[in-house]
């Protein structure tokens, strides 16, 4: 059984290789082994906690700006200084909203 892990490993590579275009392959690194990959999702899954919890907690603010997020548009385009503190404003709001 454990002489298939590797095998079933390396092909699912080279399958997953074969479909990446020449500067895909060449920019992606592969982990030696079944265990790396998975220590490199939990890796990114834990960095991705402190995004989540901030979403959680700024959802009550977001949610009822997305839903006046047109209105808010017209009246930050109409005052010089509104208009750069609402288009980050709306980055964040839209890229979070997304991410719930």
């Amino acid at each position: 059984m454990d002489s298939l892990v590797p095998a079933a490993w390396e092909s699912s590579v080279a399958k997953f290789l074969s479909s990446l275009s020449d500067a895909q392959r060449k920019a992606f690194e592969v982990p030696a082994s079944p265990e790396q990959c998975l220590i490199l999702v939990q890796q990114i899954q834990a960095r991705k906690k402190g995004y989540d919890r901030l979403v959680v907690v700024l959802e009550p603010l977001i949610s009822p700006l997305k839903r006046f997020e047109g209105s808010l548009d017209v009246l930050s385009q109409s005052h010089t200084l509104g208009s750069p503190i609402w288009g980050i404003m709306r980055i964040f709001i839209t890229v979070s909203f997304h991410y719930c």
